[in-house]
């Protein structure tokens, strides 16, 4: 059986694996695949904030580990901070494409559009003006 500290160690090298993934995931644009991580994450994250908090885990545990967790918050604010910029992004894009859309339907009732496809015109074309 594994003591506190070995588990505690072998979490955080697993983290450690899940935040590269993770990284990889957001800097591709998989966001599925930034979300399977994330989730796949959230259980080791969840027990090794327990452990740390065990009372059999040596004391001097915590502060050794410490430098590693430090990196992985800085690698996860990273990450984290990219994808808040791609969803900002987005946004702006679908601002760009209803706003496209409510162009293009200002126009289709101003040209009076015609389902009916006359000889030799574009399905549409208002001939009668």
């Amino acid at each position: 059986m594994q003591s506190s500290e070995e588990n505690a160690l072998r979490l955080l090298t697993a983290l450690e694996t899940l935040v590269a993934e993770e990284e990889c995931a957001v800097r591709s644009s998989e966001f599925e695949r930034t979300l399977e991580v994330q989730q796949r994450a959230e259980p080791v994250i969840v027990r090794l904030t327990e452990l740390l908090k065990d009372p059999a885990l040596p004391a001097e545990a915590p502060s050794s580990l410490q430098p590693r967790l430090t990196a992985l918050r800085a690698r996860r604010a990273a990450s984290l901070g990219v994808l808040s910029s791609r969803l900002v992004e987005m946004r702006a894009s679908l601002a760009t494409l209803d706003a496209a859309r409510v162009q293009l339907g200002d126009l289709k009732s101003a040209y009076g559009v015609n389902r009916r496809m006359h000889r030799g015109t574009p399905a549409g074309l208002n001939l009668s003006a």
